[in-house]
């Protein structure tokens, strides 16, 4: 994260406008995640627009949120039972079976002129992910689009 800031800070206007797509090896709300000094996303947009940022009283520094619209793919009822990007099947008590450790982290400054929409995909040109043993990967895709907003308010 320390990287991403430096970026952030470093280039022509210092911008806010920042995504990040990857494989992350970690769960929405792991630590790595969560927690200020690392990611510091948040599953809700009304915080992450509300609540630019999260300043340390003792160090006076300033972490600006990500949103991750990932969490989402937990609760999505309509996925065709897919509710993660990667399945472990051997899980032990504590553990998930669906993971999501592929994500799509957004500056809430770009959803004020960008609508979004993120989806797992699973099935494409008729070729499904989902059966067994496909050989392709063991994550599923992910998607993210990313859409201006019109000028006339209408999103």
């Amino acid at each position: 994260m320390q990287k991403v800031k430096k970026i952030e800070e470093n280039w022509k206007d210092k911008t806010q406008n920042t995504i990040l797509i990857g494989d992350f090896n970690m769960n929405p709300f792991d630590p790595g995640m969560v927690c200020t000094r690392s990611f510091n996303s948040v599953c809700s947009l009304d915080i992450a627009k509300k609540m630019r940022c999260r300043k340390i009283k003792d160090s006076g520094e300033i972490f600006t949120y990500f949103y991750n619209p990932s969490w989402k793919i937990y609760a999505d009822a309509g996925n065709h039972d897919v509710h993660g990007t990667y399945y472990y099947d051997r899980c032990k008590s504590g553990q998930f079976h669906w993971n999501n450790l592929d994500q799509a982290l957004l500056r809430p400054s770009i959803l004020e002129s960008y609508n979004h929409r993120f989806e797992v995909l699973y099935d494409t040109l008729n070729f499904d992910l989902r059966k067994e043993n496909n050989g392709v990967s063991d994550h599923y895709p992910i998607m993210l689009e990313i859409l201006e907003k019109r000028r006339n308010n209408d999103e």
